[in-house]
């Protein structure tokens, strides 16, 4: 029979690019007749790792090591286009980053004999930072939106909620990501506390976008639940509250990008911002053969590397800006917007960037606001070359 010594909770969410160990044993392992314990095979969808013990016989593993593979089939990438109607359905659709499966363990032994024993633990796509989690409810991480919490939770006649902030633009496309395990019930109601609208959303995935819009100002989640202008607290069932401050209208550079927790965050950068080319010689080839009248290109260029730099700062962030902010720094995936404004957008609307800020730069820490400089390099241009 196989023990397990260290182990993870069946009753919470693990995060898979956290450490995420587990140890075993056979528990008849001093009197057994099979002899020591070789090799354990772990079977995962199919895919077969070989563990080898301790020289205790225990057994050490850290699923860190192969679940990120896994689980990470689309190289982070959000392919999703949407079609918005009157339907509350088309306002929800799933994602990947739900992991659920039966993991076998088959212990050998040296006499040829075997015990098996299978576990199922629940992971998400994404990482907690150590200060986070000493301030997440993990344990009972339901309907949770994938965004970073705030430190302070919602106080609501005296009941703490885990929160969330964000913004949202009028005339952009945007959405939430939540954790909705409610499969057997996947109905959740939502309830806007600034103006006490509320509607019942069909969560029918582990987890569940969102989409307040694709854009148009005609066609939103507004059709189904009301929000003012400002703030407005969204009591997700009895669990979870997002701030969603609605603003005005405006242009700038949008950018939406993953966070830590493996959902998407949306952010407006409406300061003044600058665009430049950077311009990269390839190299040059001798060409000086001929006499003086002869010769008009002693050198030949290979061509030009060129690529577009958009340059700005943010708006003064309080603190709960600051807090969903400030992980675009560590997302492995970021997206500018290029389509139209007040319009309906699609995936191809978006272009991958690359944030360039070696060093992030903040101003006015001692205020508890703060603003960052950014530097957001687009792809490269295609040039012509030799």
């Amino acid at each position: 029979m196989i023990v397990f010594n260290t182990d993870l909770p069946a009753n919470k969410i693990n995060f898979v690019y956290n450490n995420n160990i587990i140890e075993w044993t056979d528990l008849s392992i001093s009197s057994s007749n099979l002899g020591a314990p070789t090799y354990t095979d772990i079977t995962i969808l199919g895919n077969v790792f070989t563990i080898y013990p301790q020289p205790n016989g225990v057994f050490y593993f850290n699923l860190k090591e192969i679940l990120p593979s896994l689980l990470n089939t689309d190289n982070f990438q959000d392919l999703k286009d949407i079609s918005l109607n009157s339907n509350v359905a088309s306002f929800v659709y799933g994602q990947l980053g739900y992991f659920n499966p039966i993991i076998r363990f088959d212990l050998f032994f040296e006499n040829e004999g075997q015990v098996t024993a299978y576990k199922t633990w629940q992971f998400l796509r994404g990482v907690l930072l150590l200060q986070d989690f000493k301030r997440y409810n993990t344990a009972a991480f339901k309907n949770n939106a994938l965004l970073p919490h705030q430190k302070n939770p919602y106080d609501i006649s005296g009941n703490k909620f885990n929160t969330a902030f964000v913004k949202y633009w009028e005339g952009y496309p945007f959405d939430i990501t939540f954790y909705t395990p409610n499969s057997l019930n996947p109905n959740t109601l939502i309830t806007n506390l600034s103006n006490s609208a509320s509607f019942t959303f069909p969560f029918n995935f582990e987890l569940s976008r969102l989409v307040f819009s694709d854009g148009r100002t005609d066609i939103t989640l507004e059709l189904f639940l009301p929000l003012t202008d400002g703030t407005n607290p969204l009591l997700i069932g009895n669990d979870f509250v997002v701030e969603v401050e609605k603003m005005t209208p405006e242009e700038g550079v949008y950018l939406k990008w993953l966070n830590n927790l493996g959902g998407w965050t949306y952010w407006l950068l409406s300061c003044i911002y600058s665009e430049e080319d950077k311009r990269k010689l390839i190299g040059q080839l001798e060409n000086d053969f001929s006499n003086l009248d002869q010769t008009t290109s002693p050198l030949l260029s290979l061509g030009i590397d060129t690529q577009t730099k958009i340059s700005g700062t943010t708006n003064f962030l309080n603190a709960k800006e600051n807090e969903t902010f400030k992980s675009i720094f560590q997302s492995p995936k970021v997206y500018l917007f290029t389509g139209e404004r007040f319009s309906k957008n699609k995936f191809n609307d978006w272009i991958e960037v690359q944030i360039g800020n070696q060093n992030i730069t903040t101003k006015n820490l001692k205020q508890k606001e703060v603003v960052y400089s950014i530097d957001i390099n687009l792809p490269k241009n295609n040039t012509m070359k030799l």
